[in-house]
């Protein structure tokens, strides 16, 4: 009986990972949505500073992507708004160098974190990771703003 000479492969376990469908735990969620609320409180007492800006834009990015992608035309309206009122608080900061917000401009904000928070729910992790993909694409080109 003839034996084999060539020695055999090294197990070599797989990492575990979730499938690419299911989503991340409920605390994740709650982060998720928790802290640009917090971010949104900051500019509604005006107590904001740039990295809370920065935070809610990116959340409504996300929103107004996931929208784009999979959600009906009222969906991309009221994130529109709400990035609207984002870029004229950005040149309100500008113009006068503290981060404030209209109430018409608090009210548009909410909505679209209301949207973007009911989308996470629907959205799976796959079109969550393709999402946040789009956002940090366009958010990193230079001189781009994400709209």
């Amino acid at each position: 009986m003839a034996t084999s000479r060539k020695p055999r492969k090294a197990y070599r376990p797989k990492p575990r990972t979730l499938p690419l469908t299911i989503r991340h735990n409920a605390e994740g969620d709650t982060d998720l949505q928790l802290i640009p609320r917090l971010d949104l409180e900051a500019l509604r007492e005006g107590r904001a500073d740039e990295s809370q800006w920065h935070g809610l834009t990116a959340r409504l990015n996300l929103g107004m992507v996931l929208a784009n992608n999979h959600h009906p035309q009222a969906a991309i309206d009221v994130m529109r708004s709400s990035l609207d009122a984002m870029r004229a608080i950005s040149t309100r900061h500008a113009r006068t160098g503290k981060w404030g917000a209209a109430g018409d401009e608090l009210r548009a904000i909410g909505q679209g974190l209301d949207v973007t928070d009911e989308m996470q729910i629907i959205a799976t992790r796959r079109e969550l990771r393709e999402a946040l993909r789009t956002v940090h694409q366009f958010g990193t080109r230079e001189g781009m703003q994400c709209q």
